[in-house]
């Protein structure tokens, strides 16, 4: 079972990837520790494209079943056929922003306060995201994450109210749970 978890950033695509992950007993995996080089401050390298497919190469070669959380549009394309359930989770704008804000503080302190090393690079992050729902097919954005998955053949759930993570996981449960039960 693969499945693959896509939306903008601070939607909760990674809280419920690791609760599908761990309810099944299976490898959860971030396209941000794929995309980007692991630096201090973070996020301000990008791994080369080829190096970016090798990994992710790798990691479908050696897990039967996973979980992807993220986005690989333009640069993981290949791994479209290869999953079982894709879910798109979307949430409104103010709501995905509080939370980016939130969570920004919560790792980084007062490294995104104005004139700290990180305040610059949160800055473009917040302002990137603002871009999702407007944004064309040229940055990920909504419209080009619904096209991604438009032509896909398995099984695609689309989350698009602001639930709790548990409920989620109890409506995704229920299609996972048949897919299994198809496959025996």
């Amino acid at each position: 079972m693969k499945i693959h978890l896509l939306g903008p950033s601070c939607s909760g695509t990674s809280t419920l990837g690791k609760l599908i992950a761990e309810k099944y007993n299976i490898p959860w995996f971030d396209t941000d520790n794929i995309f980007w080089i692991k630096t201090n401050p973070p996020f301000t390298a990008k791994r080369e494209r080829n190096e970016r497919i090798k990994l992710l190469e790798d990691i479908f070669g050696k897990n039967n079943s996973l979980v992807l959380s993220g986005s690989a549009i333009k640069w993981g394309d290949f791994i479209k056929d290869y999953f079982d359930i894709i879910i798109y989770k979307y949430v409104e704008q103010e709501i995905r922003i509080k939370r980016l804000l939130e969570r920004e503080k919560n790792r980084y302190g007062n490294r995104i306060d104005l004139g700290n090393d990180m305040y610059e690079i949160h800055k473009e992050f917040v302002e990137w995201n603002k871009k999702y729902e407007t944004g064309g097919m040229e940055m990920r954005s909504r419209k080009s994450e619904l096209s991604w998955i438009s032509d896909i053949k398995c099984k695609i759930i689309k989350l698009e109210k602001n639930e709790p993570p548990e409920k989620e996981l109890k409506i995704v449960s229920e299609e996972i749970d048949k897919i299994i039960y198809l496959n025996k």
